[in-house]
């Protein structure tokens, strides 16, 4: 049987690996880190600390914004400019330098309030929080 205690401890873990996952997913294993913060997320989206149910929700949830944002913003790009065009490819990876740089900020950010035993919600990502009453 699990304590209080380790109850505790099993959230403050989790609530660390989700943006750490997060930021894996964002800069050295991309899919990978994803597919854990998946089944985290699905095994853990109940758990009774609110600080690490946000935190699972929010950088699962961001993980899906991020991927999309980066893969179906440069495909637009490359849409309207061409595949072949160098103002495309200047374009994408302009987008894709400043938006993955942001990205990351918000996720470190989000490993520094979990280290702190704090729930972040990500800017604009307020809908995707189920403690939407004020905490």
């Amino acid at each position: 049987m699990i304590t209080t205690d380790e109850n505790y401890e099993l959230a403050n873990r989790l609530a660390i690996l989700a943006p750490a996952l997060y930021l894996l997913n964002l800069l050295l294993f991309p899919g990978l880190a994803f597919l854990v913060l998946v089944f985290l997320y699905i095994k853990y989206q109940h758990i009774e600390q609110s600080h690490a149910r946000i935190q699972i929700q929010q950088n699962f949830y961001a993980s899906i914004v991020a991927g999309l944002a980066i893969v179906g913003i440069s495909i637009v790009i490359i849409l309207i400019g061409g595949f072949s065009s160098v103002y495309s490819w200047m374009a994408m990876i302009i987008y894709g330098i400043s938006i993955h740089g942001t990205l990351v900020l918000l996720g470190a950010f989000s490993l520094a309030k979990a280290i702190n035993q704090q729930a972040y919600i990500y800017p604009g990502m307020s809908y995707f929080s189920k403690e939407r009453n004020g905490h």
